[in-house]
């Protein structure tokens, strides 16, 4: 119980950091509102009951640029590897030193309230750092590609890609 608490206090503490730069952010000098409305998701080697292809995703973020960082902070929803309806608070980070025209490459962390496991009914929340690259202009439409590689019980190796627009 005590290690439920500690995870639960850990995602909040998490939750309230990444939900207050999204929606508490007055001193930053540009800010871009973003929605994701498109989801595809594949794995390096899926097992038979995988989800693979469309996510039903659907997510909003806030861009900021402060100096030559860029912020994007955001929550999200999706169907994940088990088939089961996930939800997730990110925050990605750059600087405009490693924006190369269309290309932004991203460091995030995202805490996710997803599946556990095949045949599981179970849920449990993971928090892990993801590696983002964004294409796109700072306005209109943009696509995020991201990666991981089998992590032990965490993730079991896959790609996604995620659209979206900007305004």
């Amino acid at each position: 119980m005590n290690m439920f608490k500690r995870c639960v206090g850990r995602v909040g503490f998490v939750g309230t950091v990444l939900l207050s730069s999204l929606f508490g952010s007055p001193l930053h000098a540009e800010e871009y509102g973003s929605i994701y409305f498109y989801g595809y998701l594949k794995h390096a080697d899926p097992k038979p009951t995988a989800h693979e292809g469309g996510m039903d995703l659907f997510g909003l973020s806030k861009e900021l640029h402060s100096g030559p960082y860029q912020f994007d902070t955001g929550i999200k929803t999706y169907v994940d590897t088990y088939g089961k309806r996930s939800y997730a608070i990110f925050s990605n980070v750059s600087h405009e030193n490693f924006r190369y025209g269309l290309f932004t490459p991203m460091l995030g962390l995202t805490c996710t309230y997803k599946g556990e496991d095949y045949g599981s009914d179970k849920m449990r929340v993971y928090c892990l750092p993801l590696p983002v690259l964004r294409i796109g202009e700072k306005k209109g439409l943009f696509a995020d590609l991201s990666a991981l590689p089998h992590v032990g019980h965490y993730t079991n190796g896959w790609a996604s890609l995620e659209l979206g627009v900007k305004w």
